[in-house]
């Protein structure tokens, strides 16, 4: 099995160098950041990846502004359900790329440490995915920032609890929907601990294997960023070597030796390195359009080969997704029940599915 390492796409400059890069790696998929049409989709398209993730940067960044309520959280959860299938609907028309291959990101590393912010976020994403799930789309949720959600010590888990609408929802949607995360390691590479003693493997590279939930894995943002442990985003080209030819040849390294781990995960479906091109001099450092980089990089993900991983049973797809054990309850009341053999209609007050599905298929 090749490495589940995909291109993260800020294409701000676009050339025959991008073309022949992107053509060279050949990946099985690629994330993709922009506002509405990704610039260049035709190009992306072109390589028939198995899936792509796409950000629309608007709605990812300013879409989180003025939530401050449930209400609103829903809201907007809708809101951008709505844009993403009118996108994918363009996509599917002028390009044929189906929409069940279109994963969309929402809210980007939301500030789920601010007060319970985290409450906004379960229920945003939870709409968010459910009204996708009526059109046959697919979303990747959370989005979340190096080392959050937060635990309660150094090697505790973290507060996944923090979500249950969405674990309950993911859970029921492999194949379709997934958690998405984002993972960066500092100068000292993903095992080790950064300098001041915290961090590393399992936290700052490698948190997904602290998430237990049957659900789709998606690291949407991987790679270096010194930031982890100081300020300052500081990307692989600031590495401490003597050379970039020597920094390509040590991030490559890191890379694939993550990429065996990730090999060993059958829910994680791709890690997107931060990032091919950019548009902020805060990116510059980052960029994986570099030719060291990429005669350092490419041959040894051709060249790698990782075991196929144990697969995990994925149940049929439904456009009904069940909330109900996510929902409160009353501490000891409960309603009286009867035999089903004692029922003979059921009345469907209202449901959360496409208006265009029948009452037989529901």
């Amino acid at each position: 099995m090749k490495p589940k390492l995909y291109p993260h796409l800020i294409s701000e400059h676009w050339s025959q160098l991008d073309e022949d890069m992107l053509k060279e790696w050949a990946p099985a998929s690629v994330k993709t950041v922009w506002v509405g049409m990704p610039a260049h989709i035709d190009s992306v398209l072109r390589l028939n990846p198995k899936f792509i993730i796409i950000r629309d940067y608007e709605l990812a960044d300013a879409g989180q502004h003025g939530v401050t309520t449930h209400a609103q959280a829903v809201q907007r959860g809708r809101e951008h359900a709505d844009a993403h299938r009118q996108l994918a609907e363009k996509i599917e028309q002028q390009f044929g790329y189906p929409r069940s291959k279109v994963l969309f990101e929402g809210w980007n590393e939301p500030p789920i440490w601010q007060g319970e912010f985290y409450k906004l976020v379960d229920a945003y994403e939870t709409m968010r995915m459910t009204a996708v799930s009526g059109w046959g789309g697919r979303c990747a949720v959370g989005n979340f920032n190096t080392g959050h959600p937060d635990n309660s010590g150094p090697d505790t888990d973290p507060n996944w609890f923090w979500f249950p609408l969405m674990k309950n929802v993911l859970e029921q949607s492999r194949g379709r929907h997934g958690l998405a995360l984002h993972e960066y390691m500092s100068f000292v590479g993903p095992e080790a601990k950064r300098p001041n003693g915290i961090g590393g493997w399992t936290w700052d590279m490698g948190r997904y294997t602290r998430n237990h939930w049957n659900c789709d894995l998606y690291l949407t943002e991987v790679g270096v960023d010194e930031a982890v442990y100081q300020g300052g985003h500081q990307g692989w080209q600031k590495l401490p070597h003597n050379s970039m030819e020597e920094r390509a040849r040590a991030y490559t390294n890191w890379l694939l030796w993550y990429a065996e781990r990730l090999a060993k995960d059958e829910r994680v479906k791709g890690a997107y390195i931060f990032t091919h091109d950019s548009q902020s001099p805060d990116w510059f450092s980052f960029d994986t359009r570099n030719e060291s980089f990429w005669r350092a990089f490419v041959p040894t993900y051709h060249a790698a080969n990782f075991p196929e991983p144990t697969p995990i049973p994925v149940p049929p797809p439904t456009t009904i997704l069940d909330v109900v054990n996510a929902l409160p309850k009353h501490a000891t009341l409960r309603y009286a029940t009867r035999p089903l053999s004692q029922i003979t209609e059921i009345v469907l007050h209202h449901v959360g599915v496409d208006a265009l599905q029948t009452p037989e298929q529901i």
